[in-house]
C-alpha cells in the first residue's frame, strides 16, 4: 500500500537538558517530568545501535554514569509511560 510504514516509530526531541556536552560518560539531566515516574534511559550511536542503557525514577535532576564509551556522537533516550524522548550527546 501507498504511504503504508512499519516498523517506525516517532519521537519528539527532548526537553530535557544535558550537562556537560560534550562529557567523558557522566552527565546531569534536568527538566525531566513527570517527577517519579519510571524510565529507561538507553545511550545509542549514530547507526542506531544501543551502546548501554538502565532504569532510573524520574526527578528534577538525575545523574548519569555511561561508562567510557568512545568519542563520537551518541543519543541519549528517556522512554516512559509518558513518551519517549532524545537528546543529543557528544563523548569526548
Amino acid at each position: 500500500q501507498e504511504g503504508l510504514v512499519t516498523g517506525v516509530t516517532i519521537i519528539a526531541a527532548g526537553d530535557f537538558t544535558i550537562f556537560p556536552n560534550p562529557s567523558g560518560g557522566q552527565v546531569r539531566v534536568t527538566g525531566l517530568s513527570p517527577a517519579g515516574s519510571k524510565a529507561r534511559w538507553m545511550l545509542a550511536d549514530q547507526a542506531g545501535r544501543l551502546v548501554k542503557s538502565g532504569d532510573v525514577i524520574l526527578h528534577n535532576e538525575i545523574f548519569l554514569d555511561m561508562g567510557k564509551p568512545a568519542q563520537g556522537r551518541y543519543f541519549l533516550i528517556l522512554k516512559s509511560d509518558s513518551g519517549t524522548q532524545w537528546a543529543s550527546l557528544i563523548i569526548n
